[in-house]
């Protein structure tokens, strides 16, 4: 039998995991968002030719919005990285998180959010401006 310590600990282990796991897809996502709507826009193919009116420029904000998601991973990975950096720099507050420390948790948290938000909205507006091709 697992103490809830032991079951809070293996759940915080799952968080950290699957945090990362979704970091990481948004950002595929983002670098997939700009490729895909980069390519679309190269009209290379009998398809890509023949897209209507107004395609274009959804597969512009795509591209945008994929840039967009992948700037955010870098300001959420910068910003935890100077949280972790100005906690342990703290040698008087034995190394607590200071006011700036936590600050950029909340920006690094923000990003995180964000990021989820905005690879969901370029992913459906990829969609969209395909399926209205079809």
């Amino acid at each position: 039998m697992t103490t809830p310590a032991e079951r809070r600990a293996e759940q915080r282990e799952n968080q950290k995991y699957f945090s990362g796991k979704v970091s990481e897809l948004s950002r595929y996502i983002g670098f997939g968002l700009v490729a895909a709507a980069f390519s679309l826009l190269s009209k290379s193919t009998d398809f890509t030719n023949n897209l209507i009116d107004g395609t274009d420029t959804l597969l512009i904000w795509t591209a945008l919005i994929g840039c967009g998601v992948v700037l955010l991973d870098y300001v959420q990975m910068f910003s935890g990285w100077r949280a972790a950096t100005n906690s342990a720099e703290n040698t008087q507050g034995q190394y607590i998180q200071t006011k700036s420390a936590k600050n950029w948790r909340c920006v690094q948290e923000a990003c995180f959010i964000i990021k989820q938000l905005a690879a969901i909205l370029g992913s459906g507006l990829l969609v969209y401006s395909l399926l209205c091709n079809l």
